[in-house]
């Protein structure tokens, strides 16, 4: 089955129910249990039955014995916790169809995978039925609903063909409940004991498939939703780490969805049903955009900062757009952070400062080690600015999956992947260029990208995903990381070559507990800070 959507099961019916061959299949059944003798497969007797019959044999199933006994109370408690969203979903089918079974004298049974009943329609008078009977094929051996669960087909078949005498005088159909990925969840049963309905035979099997393809279908509606839900939270996680602003609107303009970074930048915290149109300047720009999911670039500004103009590329399609706006990476330089602006006043962060003033005057690749929110970013940006040339350009190699990684450090050409922009886009490091890329948490980049990264330091020269044209690039390279870089490439996580590469000069920033006198004045300092915000003395 699988991805094959025009196809609900494996295959077709299994059907066993020619009445004027009745006796004789109990006779050829019985003449296997008790003399060994294999019958050949026929038009009214398949060979998926005989070979259910001999597994039915090596299980030793007692085929005189009935009913089998139940399995104990703390395995039931188990199983029916373990299937509880199956019940709860089955059950209002079933209920549904308790006048009809009444009226016809059928029953019906809802079992896990493996033959255990989880649930059944009704209670009849004198009925070996309850919840948690083990009507496994080792158990019953051969059963219209093992068979379901072993072909996952529906099947119908007379009482002869079960291998236990006891239910030879009934006419048992079973569907199997499959999921999208065609999956086993459980099987349905309609049976009717010692059955005198022949002529309903038909009706009984459309009847029981339906019920199980209404099941099938209500469980895998739950579980889209439960797998979209997932992709909604990867993607929010994604987007939101993302320093570019996103925003999703639908096809009226409403604000669905959008990034810290757009929060920030259009104060959308606590404004529900906004319209976009209404926070640009000109709301002309983007309106009536196509949607065929084409894909267009606009220049726009916000009513709220108009003399800032933004570059927004705008992916459209039948229910809204995504729209992206770049950050410029020029404006992600940070001029007011400099060593000035570190609180200090231990000899270790003095020594420190020291040598990452004098090693910011030469464009030397540094490497950054120390425990998480010990500032290595603030010492980044502090020896950018102080050597005080072109862009500073940020990427957290542990915060993008592996999979986005390589488009967002080399860029990509136009086609290059599905999903990808028709003009392509420049990556980080053509974005570095003339500047500095910091690659936070380098100790995370998967170690296929390790080499081609090392080739661009070596040849200065970037190639885009899906490109073959080398592009000429000259940054300098400041890596951050809380792990010993140096132990991982001793044990072949990280490249030795790319390591030695990336650190030419190491600095270890210090954790707040080896700064001896620094904790009062960062105290001071965030106090100072926090009542100048908000207005206190």
């Amino acid at each position: 089955m699988g991805s094959n959507e025009g196809m609900f099961f494996d295959r077709e019916p299994i059907l066993v129910v020619d009445v004027d061959r009745w006796k004789v299949i109990a006779e050829l059944k019985n003449d296997f249990i008790k003399h060994g003798k294999i019958p050949e497969p026929t038009s009214y007797l398949p060979k998926e039955v005989i070979d259910s019959w001999i597994l039915s044999k090596q299980n030793n199933v007692n085929y005189e014995s009935w009913p089998p006994a139940d399995i104990s109370e703390d395995k039931v408690k188990i199983i029916l916790e373990e299937n509880k969203f199956l019940i709860e979903t089955a059950r209002p089918y079933m209920s549904f169809s308790v006048p009809i079974l009444e009226e016809s004298d059928y029953n019906m049974i809802l079992y896990d995978v493996n033959g255990i009943i989880l649930d059944f329609a009704r209670r009849r008078t004198g009925e070996a039925l309850s919840v948690g009977g083990d009507r496994r094929e080792k158990t019953v051996g051969t059963n219209a609903h093992n068979l379901a669960a072993r072909y996952k087909c529906p099947v119908q078949i007379m009482g002869a063909v079960c291998y236990c005498s006891a239910l030879e005088p009934n006419i048992v159909s079973s569907a199997p409940i499959l999921n999208e990925y065609g999956e086993l969840l459980g099987m349905v049963v309609l049976y009717q004991e010692k059955a005198s309905n022949l002529y309903n035979l038909g009706h009984s099997l459309a009847w029981i498939t339906s019920v199980t393809m209404a099941i099938s279908y209500q469980m895998r509606l739950y579980r889209r939703d439960v797998r979209l839900g997932i992709m909604n939270k990867t993607l929010n996680t994604t987007i939101g780490s993302a320093k570019d602003i996103f925003i999703s609107i639908d096809n009226a303009g409403h604000i669905i969805n959008y990034n810290d970074s757009a929060a920030k930048l259009l104060n959308l915290k606590g404004k529900p049903k906004t319209l976009f149109w209404d926070m640009l300047l000109e709301p002309t720009a983007l309106k009536n955009l196509s949607r065929d999911n084409s894909h267009v670039s606009r220049h726009i500004a916000f009513k709220n900062n108009p003399d800032k103009t933004f570059n927004a590329d705008i992916t459209s399609f039948a229910d809204g757009a995504l729209i992206q706006i770049m950050v410029d990476p020029e404006a992600e330089k940070k001029e007011d952070i400099s060593f000035e602006n570190i609180v200090y006043e231990s000899e270790a962060m003095r020594k420190l400062i020291r040598m990452a003033k004098r090693v910011s005057r030469n464009p030397v690749n540094i490497l950054l080690q120390g425990e998480s929110g010990t500032g290595k970013e603030l010492f980044a940006q502090a020896i950018h600015n102080s050597y005080g040339a072109g862009p500073f350009v940020a990427i957290n190699c542990a915060s993008i999956p592996a999979s986005l990684i390589e488009s967002e450090l080399f860029g990509y050409e136009k086609g290059a992947f599905t999903g990808a922009e028709k003009e392509g886009r420049k990556g980080k490091i053509e974005h570095a260029d003339g500047g500095t890329l910091f690659l936070d948490e380098i100790g995370d980049m998967p170690i296929e990208l390790q080499p081609v990264l090392l080739r661009v330091l070596e040849e200065k020269k970037v190639v885009r995903v899906g490109g073959h044209k080398s592009i000429p690039v000259d940054f300098r390279v400041i890596s951050a990381t809380n792990r010993l870089l140096y132990e991982r490439a001793e044990n072949g996580f990280f490249r030795n070559d790319l390591y030695f590469r990336l650190s030419a000069i190491s600095l270890e920033i210090p954790p707040l507990r080896e700064r001896e006198g620094d904790v009062i004045l960062l105290a001071e300092r965030f106090i100072k800070d926090i009542c100048g915000r908000f207005g206190l003395p």
